[in-house]
């Protein structure tokens, strides 16, 4: 199974957090699946430490480095047509970085990993979180 993991069930993975499904980790951990991660997550995750929205235990450039040298997760850049599938949503989600990641599993026509209800608005297949 390919996959695109949300911001935050990637960072309750890492942190090992009872918030995410033991089903979702299991799907994460599944060798045979491919579990990709934006860079509008990285974006995202940059952005809160340096507000001071979002605390980690080291710089995000570290933390991410040390979590991508396994081969579970693949990055997923943002493009030009993901940018432009923005656009067309619906207003259901104000967050610009979840707008990308809805418009990337659009593009993509993958699955998406997440916890947050206002995904299932769109005309995407979801995985929960």
């Amino acid at each position: 199974m390919t996959f695109l993991i949300d911001t935050q069930c990637l960072l309750w993975y890492f942190e090992d957090n009872e918030k995410l499904s033991r089903g979702a980790a299991a799907l994460i951990d599944a060798p045979a699946n491919q579990v990709f991660v934006s860079a509008a997550t990285v974006w995202e995750v940059v952005i809160k430490v340096s507000l001071q929205k979002l605390r980690l235990e080291e710089t995000p450039e570290n933390y991410f480095r040390k979590r991508f040298e396994s081969p579970a997760f693949s990055k997923l850049a943002i493009t030009f047509e993901h940018a432009a599938k923005v656009y067309s949503l619906p207003p259901h989600h104000k967050d610009p970085f979840d707008r990308m990641l809805i418009a990337q599993a659009g593009v993509e026509g993958i699955p998406i990993m997440t916890s947050d209800a206002v995904f299932r608005k769109y005309p995407i297949q979801i995985i929960a979180a």
